[in-house]
């Protein structure tokens, strides 16, 4: 093959691997329009979701209940942390 005839060969391959790539993301362009309706029914969804925590008696957060007033957290602990701060030491019994 001369190289006149590859660098044509090349070109259209390149050409043709350049619009199939960019097919699939003209073809999913959506307008502001659409892009707000979506969002509008993720809201939606999520009021939803939270209607049915609440029938279920679930909480979304709050306050550590069944700790003495005078008691203080020392550090912040994760799943998985080790060490003494994570070591249950009854300090609750007193």
């Amino acid at each position: 093959m001369n190289n006149t005839l590859k660098k044509i060969v090349a070109s259209i391959t390149a050409l043709t691997c350049a619009v199939w790539m960019m097919g699939p993301g003209m073809a999913s362009a959506t307008t502001a329009e659409d892009l707000q309706a979506t969002i509008d029914s993720l809201l939606a969804q999520v009021a939803a979701l939270q209607v049915q925590i609440n029938a279920a008696g679930g909480t979304t957060g709050g306050a550590i209940t069944g700790v003495p007033s005078d008691f203080t957290f020392d550090a912040s602990l994760k799943l998985g942390d080790t060490g003494d701060a994570v070591k249950f030491t009854d300090c609750l019994k007193q």
